[in-house]
Parts: C-alpha cells; structure tokens; sequence
C-alpha cells in the first residue's frame, strides 16, 4: 500500500505459507482479487481493497471458501495473511457459507466473538463485531461476519 502511517499493511505479493494464489486486478485500481489454493483445490477469494483515501477505508473479503478450509491449518494462515495486508481499524468480512459449526452457533443466538469462526479471526488479529448480510442486488454474496483488524 505504500503508506507514511507506521501502521500501514502492504498488498500481498506471495501467497500463505503451504498455499498456492493467483492474483488477479480487481474491478479498480484499489482492488485486488486473489484466488487461494492447497490440496484440495481452490480453498477461498479473497477480496482486498487498498482504500482510497480520504473518502474508502482499506478493507477485505473472504468470500466462495471450500468447506475443506474450515478448521484446517490454512484458514488460520489465510486470515493471518490477510492481517498483514490490512492497517489497524480495517474491516474484514469473512463469509461463513458452508461453515456448519459457525451457522448453528449464530442461528442458536451465540454472538459472533465467540463462535468458531470469530475465535479463528481473533487467533489471526481480528475481533468479530457482527453476523451480516445485505441484499444488494446480485454483489453481496452470502452471509458474512464482520471483524476489525487490531
């Protein structure tokens, strides 16, 4: 990202330890879509929005995950990752489509920080805040948590 602020992440440019990525352009020039792989093929999208100050605030996406990644040693790699790639006060929304454990939890009324899920982001630097999702029209994807990078 090239900041002055000591806090200032940089974009990726390898991939999570033990995992392969393609990184392709996103939409804008702030935008960068990277598609992470391991052994059982494509694990998750990750989304990464360098900010456009002073209007957008850097953020990022985990989106169209494999149900292999959930609870496996790369989906703390991924987020740890993701970390590096994100100033402090960044959000993150980490989509849970497919994460049964994490669905049961919120549907039973278990708030996000203490699901299986939003101990993952906090082991990774992340505090969840909130369950979401908002019908947009087609770009919203599923269901996600929202978690701020510490």
């Amino acid at each position: 990202m090239g900041s002055a602020r000591p806090d200032a992440a940089e974009v990726p440019v390898e991939a999570p330890e033990g995992l392969h990525a393609l990184f392709l352009r996103g939409r804008f020039p702030e935008e960068l879509n990277v598609e992470l792989f391991g052994g059982w093929g494509r694990l998750a999208v990750v989304k990464i929005f360098r900010g456009r100050p002073p209007h957008y605030a850097p953020w990022a996406e985990l989106f169209g995950a494999s149900p292999h990644l959930y609870g496996s040693p790369a989906e703390l790699a991924i987020f740890r990752w993701i970390h590096r790639a994100l100033p402090s006060g960044s959000n993150l929304y980490a989509e849970y489509v497919g994460d049964a454990e994490t669905e049961r939890q919120l549907r039973s009324g278990v708030p996000p920080p203490a699901t299986r899920l939003g101990a993952v982001l906090l082991r990774s630097g992340f505090l969840a805040t909130a369950d979401m999702y908002f019908p947009e029209g087609g770009r919203e994807g599923g269901q996600k948590i929202r978690a701020v990078r510490l």
